[in-house]
């Protein structure tokens, strides 16, 4: 079954690859999107990943969420 993540407090310059690779490790990535500014185009900072299975959300949860990236602390959780 897939899971979908929240990722949010990633820094307004991370692009989908490079969101992609940091989550990539635990698990197959069905989909991945960086949710944006209509105005200006602009991350807002945060974004969803959708996981091939349950167990590979479970192990990006675990080791990600509070991870520091560029200077900030990235909160993954289930959406």
């Amino acid at each position: 079954m897939k899971k979908i993540l929240f990722v949010g407090s990633m820094g307004s310059r991370m692009t989908e690859n490079e969101l992609r690779g940091l989550v990539e490790p635990f698990g197959e990535i069905a989909h991945i999107q960086i949710m944006k500014d209509p105005d200006t185009g602009r991350s807002r900072s945060f974004g969803f990943v959708e996981m091939a299975d349950e167990e590979g959300a479970a192990k990006a949860i675990t080791e990600l969420n509070g991870k520091e990236l560029d200077g900030r602390l990235v909160r993954v959780r289930a959406a």
